[in-house]
């Protein structure tokens, strides 16, 4: 390769890249987005929903309170034991 056609390449690059002004910001930007396609209301948890509720696990809590056993209660709300015992001592720690 000789110096001029490297300089002829600079040349011919150069021109490109005066007319795109910002190419990062237009893809990255999220003002270019449609208003449904915002962050903000995309959903803010991802992945597979859980598999009791908040209501589900006070039942279960008053459940195991009042006598129930950790088979009982699983097989009432269909959940393994392993879900249960997960769910029940988070709820435990919270108080």
């Amino acid at each position: 390769m000789t110096p001029s056609s490297s300089a002829s390449r600079a040349r011919i690059e150069s021109p490109n890249r005066a007319t795109d002004p910002q190419p990062s910001a237009t893809r990255a930007d999220p003002a270019h987005l449609p208003p449904t396609e915002t962050p903000a209301t995309r959903p803010t948890r991802r992945g597979r929903p859980g598999a009791m509720t908040p209501e589900m696990l006070e039942s279960a809590r008053r459940m195991r309170d009042s006598g129930g056993t950790i088979d009982e209660i699983a097989t009432e709300f269909d959940v393994s034991r392993a879900t249960l015992y997960r769910h029940l001592g988070k709820q435990s720690s919270k108080l």
